[in-house]
């Protein structure tokens, strides 16, 4: 509660964001395990670990990062470059490795990747 009341002071809205980001961690992450809709929950979920790792991983304001190797700023250091690469490994969901499937997720988000679809291959006579 600490934490979520340090980006808003009303406990209200505190308790929203921690359910907000426990219905997007769990059901997202549901989506993307499952197959369902897991292009749309990746995208989902990337942009969660970025704004997470930019709202609550400040690495730079506790003023400590070059004066103490173990001060709170790089303990904050590593868990930002941590949040924005499970963003960049979402988006290898979402993209897939080359651009042109970009368009094909806009135009129809909520397509799945069949990640777990066995294929069977033909033998050839």
């Amino acid at each position: 509660m600490a934490q979520a009341q340090e980006a808003v002071q009303n406990e209200a809205a505190a308790t929203a964001l921690i359910l907000i980001g426990l219905f997007v961690e769990v059901v997202m992450s549901a989506g993307v395990v499952s197959g369902i809709a897991d292009r749309a929950c990746a995208f989902v979920l990337a942009g969660y670990c970025a704004v997470t790792a930019l709202v609550w991983k400040q690495f730079w304001r506790p003023g400590d990062f070059w004066s103490s190797s173990d001060g709170k700023a790089r303990a904050l250091f590593w868990d930002f470059w941590k949040n924005l690469a499970l963003a960049a490994g979402f988006l290898l969901i979402v993209f897939g490795t080359d651009a042109s499937s970009i368009a094909q997720f806009f135009a129809h988000p909520t397509i799945q990747s069949h990640p777990y679809r066995l294929t069977r291959e033909h033998a050839r006579p």
